[in-house]
């Protein structure tokens, strides 16, 4: 199943054109639902995205915030995904967080995620990694312990089972540095082998810059 792309010119309107789409999505959650639930995705990409998201109309105590994973460190460490989202999405939703202190195995058994979740948003790593799912990899359940050949190697993740049932899955990434294992990734969907973690997504949109798409097809944008 081949993506949806959504190219935008630079990393400033990616983080405009995301906050403008996933507001959407969460207004028509809370229509429908009364609450909206949304995983969150850490590393330097999402930051810019996240404060442009603070600035949009939504009824933030009516939203759940979860993490597609985490890094087993304290939730006051610079490393911490749970860190850098309470300070760079200052609104009043509801945070669950992946206790990573205590340990992958008891970390990942406790983080129960109510699935289907309304929006999940995804990164990717030059490696084809998305969440904390590395290549080569293919964690059990819905929430698994996982090691990333990077630190901190002791990680949490939602499972790809878990990313593909929720109801709308985005993968952001930016950047000429990604451009090749973007282009990878879109090869092997297009001949439907596909073995890197973010070409195993289903149904899912791209919400790229030019520079990260700078090696797709423009047909297909």
């Amino acid at each position: 199943m081949t993506p949806t792309i959504r190219r935008f010119a630079n990393p400033a309107a990616l983080a405009a054109g995301m906050a403008d789409l996933v507001a959407e999505l969460l207004r028509d959650a809370i229509a429908q639902r009364t609450r909206a639930s949304i995983a969150l995705a850490g590393g330097s990409t999402p930051k810019h995205f996240h404060r442009e998201l603070a600035t949009r109309d939504v009824d933030w105590p009516r939203v759940d915030v979860w993490f597609g994973d985490e890094r087993c460190v304290p939730p006051d460490d610079a490393a911490s995904n749970y860190r850098m989202v309470k300070e760079t999405l200052p609104v009043p939703v509801v945070v669950h967080r992946i206790e990573g202190e205590l340990g992958q195995a008891e970390a990942a058994a406790k983080y129960v995620v109510p699935l289907p979740l309304d929006v999940v948003v995804l990164g990717m790593g030059e490696d084809g990694h998305t969440a904390s799912i590395f290549p080569d990899s293919a964690p059990d359940g819905m929430v698994a312990a996982t090691m990333s050949p990077f630190p901190p190697h002791e990680r949490v993740s939602m499972t790809l089972p878990a990313i593909r049932a929720c109801r709308t899955v985005l993968l952001m990434v930016a950047g000429a540095g990604k451009a090749a294992r973007l282009a990878n990734v879109y090869e092997e969907i297009v001949a439907e082998r596909p073995t890197l973690p973010a070409a195993q997504l289903g149904a899912v949109t791209w919400m790229i810059d030019e520079a990260a798409g700078a090696l797709l097809p423009r047909s297909d944008a």
